[in-house]
């Protein structure tokens, strides 16, 4: 199963690489926000590289990157001197979430004038979770993997700046769920999963390249 997952990144790669050197190039830079399902909503930086199919389509190869931070902290003591009132804080807990989507995408863009137009995209996505918890009070320091298939839907607005680069704005919505720490308990397949479908939005700056 391991083995087809990984087929299907290499053949959608090797897919898109068999084209790029002879069509138009572009290349995206985006950033936002995702609020998925099981995890705070955090910020996303996004880079796509694609090629034109035609005036109308480009397909594009892209990898995000969500960090969602979390941290607790408590209350020591607070204190007065002759200049200043001040509070001592302790942290007793830090999470970070990494998300890594790794996306094949096919956008189609529609005119509505010379400067302005709207664009549909959806694509398919492997997706890798880092999660890792400090619990400063137990003296736990742990790292957890996950990752697993999903696919994407995107509805923006791009407007011209130059003749070769564009202002975009997208909204969008993350499909997916991760897997990990799979074993046999009692002879059953056995794995926890995390949620990280979720609505978000990203704006951005589109570079087309000859």
């Amino acid at each position: 199963m391991r083995f087809k997952k990984y087929a299907v990144i290499i053949c959608v790669m090797l897919a898109l690489g068999s084209v790029m050197g002879q069509n138009m190039k572009s290349l995206e830079f985006m950033v936002g926000s995702l609020n998925p399902e099981n995890l705070k909503s955090g910020m996303i930086w996004d880079f796509k590289y694609g090629i034109a199919v035609d005036e109308a389509v480009d397909i594009s190869l892209g990898i995000a990157y969500f960090r969602k931070t979390y941290k607790e902290e408590t209350t020591v003591a607070d204190s007065v001197n002759s200049t200043e009132d001040y509070t001592t804080k302790q942290q007793t807990l830090e999470y970070n979430s990494n998300l890594f989507p790794i996306i094949a995408n096919a956008t189609i863009h529609t005119p509505i004038s010379p400067q302005f137009g709207v664009y549909f995209g959806a694509g398919l996505s492997w997706q890798i979770l880092i999660s890792k918890e400090n619990n400063f009070e137990e003296n736990i320091d742990e790292t957890r993997n996950y990752n697993g298939f999903g696919w994407v839907a995107r509805v923006g607005a791009e407007w011209q700046l130059g003749t070769r680069s564009s202002l975009i704005g997208e909204l969008y919505y993350n499909n997916c769920k991760v897997k990990g720490n799979k074993e046999i308990k009692t002879g059953l397949p056995t794995w926890d999963e995390v949620d990280v479908t979720g609505l978000g939005f990203k704006v951005g700056l589109r570079v087309e390249l000859y």
